[in-house]
């Protein structure tokens, strides 16, 4: 099974300025869920033990490759042998029918799934199923939220809508090539839209599975401050919105999002003299659950 998309919840990107970076997770265990049968791959660029690199393989050349991301590679950066699976069906969210509308709560701090996880999208479309499994993609995705393992976080404040807060965004997936830490990355422009569309290749649940139409929450996303003088630009977005909700027999609502982001960064005249290329770019679609209070 390929090494997945997450990043440790003690790999923090506020760390100060000046303190030196460490790669090692302080809290976490390179013990998987029952089952789950990770590879141990050391990252060559760094000497960190095995099960430490192990949870950063999702920045590495190899662990694009196994989780089928497509690499836009900066220039004179070494692109060998990298390639991107066969596109699956991509799907169209069907249209929201407005009688089933709950109005979601977006605030909050939520954690982020890649979709492209394969311990995760064969959980929710089984090989040889047509239907998925909404349920069980929940329960799986907890395991490791549990071992405060995500691809990203965000954070949308409660008073977005005035527009005198901006958002948080978190993820190891961009991270800054000096430092090697992840860039502090703000969510700003968030707006609550009605009727958000949303093409995926695996498709929403439907009535009888619980599916959960609403409206949906856009920001664009940029490095905080700029990025220092290494950094020339940076932008992204990312869009949000309810896909699966269900009351367990104590009362308590289990909720499912998904969406989508991209983000950019271009690299300045330092970065790319020490061999960093041009810059990062990706897109990434995603499942995501309330992070743990």
């Amino acid at each position: 099974m390929s090494a997945p998309n997450v990043i440790p919840d003690a790999v923090s990107a506020k760390a100060a300025k000046g303190q030196k970076r460490t790669h090692s997770p302080e809290k976490n265990s390179d013990v998987a869920p029952k089952g789950d049968k990770r590879a141990k791959h050391v990252d060559s660029s760094t000497t960190t033990s095995t099960g430490a690199s192990m949870w950063l393989l999702f920045t590495t050349t190899l662990a694009k490759r196994s989780l089928g991301f497509k690499l836009t590679p900066s220039k004179g950066a070494a692109a060998e042998g990298v390639t991107t699976p066969a596109a699956g069906k991509v799907v169209t969210a069907p249209a929201i029918d407005d009688s089933t509308i709950q109005k979601p709560n977006l605030t909050g701090t939520f954690d982020l799934y890649g979709m492209a996880l394969p311990f995760l999208n064969s959980v929710y479309l089984p090989k040889g199923s047509s239907a998925v499994d909404p349920d069980a993609l929940y329960k799986t995705i907890l395991t490791y939220q549990a071992q405060s393992d995500r691809t990203a976080k965000l954070t949308i404040p409660a008073d977005f809508a005035s527009g005198a807060n901006e958002g948080n965004f978190e993820s190891g997936v961009f991270r800054d090539p000096m430092e090697e830490m992840p860039f502090e990355i703000t969510a700003t422009d968030i707006k609550e839209v009605a009727k958000l569309t949303f093409k995926s290749k695996y498709a929403r649940p439907d009535a009888k599975q619980d599916v959960w139409n609403g409206a949906g929450i856009k920001a664009s996303l940029e490095i905080e401050g700029g990025g220092g003088c290494g950094i020339a630009s940076s932008s992204g977005s990312i869009s949000l919105h309810p896909m699966w909700k269900k009351v367990d027999k104590d009362g308590n609502a289990l909720e499912l999002f998904e969406g989508t982001l991209m983000f950019k960064v271009k690299y300045g005249f330092m970065y790319s003299r020490k061999g960093h290329g041009s810059g990062q770019s990706e897109t990434i679609d995603f499942w995501a659950v309330r992070a743990k209070k």
